[in-house]
């Protein structure tokens, strides 16, 4: 039995994400599916806010969105290993059809050997016993010949009646020992034929063995272009995947970068207003009980505002997830209907090859490019959305004047988020 070659380590790691996903899929199918990336937990939907008068810096893309590549991308490579262990057991089954014709036909050509052995082994005996009888019938000549010597002797008149005697008992035990022969000759003919018989027999079986081995041939041949393929396909996803790895962690530090500068420009503000606040407030214990008022007010009507836009808000997350929805269902859509026409692409690949008995060569290059494709389209529209995301939110800041005579500030962003 020929040994097969090993998937590579690097599409054997699966991570815990992957992990938990191949555990939800069905053991049932025989055909491999291809993995749809809409079928992996959706990420946290940032709502946009308006521009405010106070931009913020540009949040980078969330754990949830990476998470999501990530699992993206382990999909992909148990798509990858799912075909080859397929490839890899068609292989062992047609080697194992093969050994068990091998041993049928070595049992066969055992068993005829055998009835040979038999056979020539009873005509072995049956010559031995034709020996014996020459031998007795070479005695009794001898011992004629020593009767005439002695009638020779004693008198032809005496040795009349023995001769005549000893030569009517030759004659009857010839005559005996002729049809012995005759059926002697008569079962070696028929097991003369057998053998013929036989041998013709085993010639076919024979051509089968040497068809089997130009078969076995075509689809090591096969089998090697496979593995080709699917190293070629390797190194093409393992570029594929430090490029976007690459992308993600600069567009990370150039995003972090911006924040720093963003942050140390608002701790520069904060300073300057906590410069200004030390001012204010000797002059705002004059006025406390005044500025009180117009704060309540304030905030009453802050307030009021803050719930007209939070509703607001909440109608816009609303909209937003429901176009959301209404993409992945088309795009789900899509990808099951190219994956129905893959399956029957190789469908009709494989009644071929089994009506022709020939071996054509496979190759995953369409796929890969059409899962290039899908790829380059599910990254559009992953940028479009990240720049809805992007977007600065609004921030509110409300101060308020204690009976102690300090100031405190109260931040209320965008989103209900109260920072004080």
């Amino acid at each position: 039995m020929s040994t097969l070659p090993k998937l590579p380590n690097i599409l054997r790691k699966v991570g815990v994400t992957s992990t938990a996903a191949k555990g939800n899929q069905s053991s049932t199918s025989n055909l491999p599916q291809t993995s749809s990336p809409l079928s992996n937990p959706l990420p946290t939907i940032q709502t946009p806010s308006p521009p405010a008068n106070q931009p913020l810096p540009k949040t980078g893309p969330s754990a949830a969105q990476i998470q999501s590549q990530n699992v993206q991308i382990q999909n992909l490579r148990e798509t990858t290993l799912r075909k080859y262990e397929q490839y890899v057991s068609q292989l062992r089954q047609l080697d194992r059809n093969f050994s068990l014709n091998m041993k049928k036909i070595e049992q066969a050509n055992s068993r005829a050997i055998t009835r040979v052995v038999d056979s020539v082994s009873s005509l072995a005996s049956e010559i031995q016993q034709l020996k014996n009888q020459s031998t007795l019938l070479q005695r009794k000549l001898r011992n004629i010949s020593k009767m005439q010597e002695q009638t020779q002797k004693d008198g032809i008149t005496r040795a009349i009646k023995p001769l005549s005697d000893g030569f009517t008992a030759f004659e009857t035990e010839f005559d005996k020992a002729q049809s012995n022969v005759d059926k002697l000759f008569f079962g070696l003919e028929t097991r003369t034929g057998n053998l013929l018989d036989s041998y013709k027999a085993i010639s076919p079986i024979t051509k089968t063995v040497k068809d089997f081995q130009a078969r076995l041939a075509e689809l090591t041949q096969s089998h090697q272009n496979t593995v080709d393929t699917l190293n070629i396909s390797k190194a093409e996803i393992r570029e594929l995947l430090d490029q976007q790895r690459n992308h993600v962690l600069q567009t990370i530090n150039d995003k972090t970068a911006a924040l720093s500068g963003r942050i140390a420009i608002l701790e520069q503000r904060a300073a300057k207003a906590l410069d200004q606040s030390q001012g204010v407030i000797s002059d705002s214990q004059t006025a406390q009980f005044e500025m009180r008022k117009v704060f309540d007010q304030s905030l009453d009507n802050s307030m009021k505002s803050y719930k007209q836009r939070l509703d607001e808000v909440r109608g816009l997350i609303t909209d937003l997830a429901q176009t959301r929805f209404n993409q992945i269902d088309d795009l789900r859509n899509r990808l099951a209907t190219a994956s129905e026409e893959l399956s029957k692409a190789k469908h009709k690949n494989m009644k071929q090859m089994i009506e022709t008995k020939t071996v054509a060569r496979t190759s995953l290059r369409p796929e890969i490019d059409r899962l290039k494709a899908k790829c380059e389209e599910l990254e559009k529209i992953l940028e479009e959305k990240g720049k809805l995301n992007n977007k600065p939110r609004e921030v509110r800041m409300y101060h308020m004047v204690q009976e102690d005579g300090t100031i405190k500030y109260i931040n209320v962003l965008a989103d209900g988020t109260v920072v004080v």
